[in-house]
């Protein structure tokens, strides 16, 4: 081996190869022990006049979309499927809304689909 030293190797350490094999046996001993934690379902919204629809530069009421809301109010994928109607994008696979309850507003946000290879 040729024993030089270049700008390379000022400050390199020696890796130790103990340590790689130790993470890797903590790992798996981890991996087998610990089981899935269970997924929590979302909690479901229920929207009603008073919140508003915010998108781009624009925003909305939700009457604005939907003529008959019940007075315990609508989810949100019925609130997707009125304005589906109107904005084509806001379909059940691409759309995904960030919610502030606080401030009763809602942000549609229409995922891009993958573009296709030439």
């Amino acid at each position: 081996m040729n024993n030089e030293l270049s700008i390379f190797d000022l400050g390199v350490e020696p890796v130790e190869e103990k340590k790689v094999e130790e993470k890797k046996n903590t790992s798996a001993s981890k991996g087998a022990a610990t089981a899935k934690t269970p997924v929590q379902p979302k909690e479901e919204i229920k929207v009603t006049e008073e919140w508003s629809i915010h998108f781009a530069t624009e925003h909305f009421v939700v009457s604005d979309f939907v003529e008959e809301i019940p007075e315990e109010g609508i989810t949100l994928e019925e609130l997707r499927v009125e304005l589906e109607k109107n904005y084509f994008q806001f379909t059940a696979t691409r759309t995904k809304w960030d919610v502030d309850k606080e401030n009763k507003r809602l942000f549609p946000d229409a995922l891009g689909a993958a573009k296709g290879a030439f």
